[in-house]
């Protein structure tokens, strides 16, 4: 491969995780459908928790993350966050994407900030959730797919009180 071919062909590839990540957004904010979503997904894919950095207040704003590993665990969560979420919008910006040299991985970061409906002690509530998306991408049987993801929360807040004093609902999502 000579080196505009190498160059096209990183250019394919962040198109393709590009694409990943659209549709992951895209079946988030269409009801989460767990069967379609955990097929974005490598057999040993991982999602490393959205909200568990508030599971424990103790531990609101550290790198705390609940781990989601296998197909089996990733629709199990993607089954409770479409019971948990009456509505969701990912708005994501300023995606980030590096293709390793032997074109075979890839690394991304996205921004994002969620406008959603979520029960909030038991009641439906405006929410705000946002952070950083930090994806680890294969390609898996001729299809690109996540490997890893890693949220970073930044803020979790209803729409009523806003983040402060507070980024983060004193309540566990699920």
């Amino acid at each position: 491969m000579n080196d505009l071919e190498r160059r096209i062909a990183k250019l394919e590839i962040i198109e393709e995780c590009k694409n990943v990540k659209r549709q992951h957004f895209y079946l988030t904010d269409s009801g989460y459908p767990p069967d379609e979503l955990v097929e974005l997904w490598c057999e040993d894919g991982t999602w490393l928790g959205v909200y568990t950095d508030i599971d424990d207040p103790a531990l609101a704003g550290t790198s705390a993350q609940t781990q989601y590993r296998g197909k089996k665990a990733l629709r199990e969560f993607w089954a409770l966050n479409g019971q948990l979420y009456d509505w969701v919008m990912h708005i994501d910006s300023a995606p980030i994407i590096t293709v390793a040299d032997d074109l075979q991985s890839a690394k991304g970061k996205w921004t994002f900030l969620m406008p959603s409906t979520r029960k909030v002690h038991g009641v439906p509530a405006a929410t705000w959730v946002g952070g950083i998306h930090i994806d680890e991408y294969r390609k898996e049987n001729g299809v690109w797919k996540f490997y890893t993801v890693r949220v970073d929360i930044k803020i979790v807040a209803t729409h009523d009180n806003g983040w402060v004093p507070s980024r983060y609902l004193d309540e566990p999502p699920v």
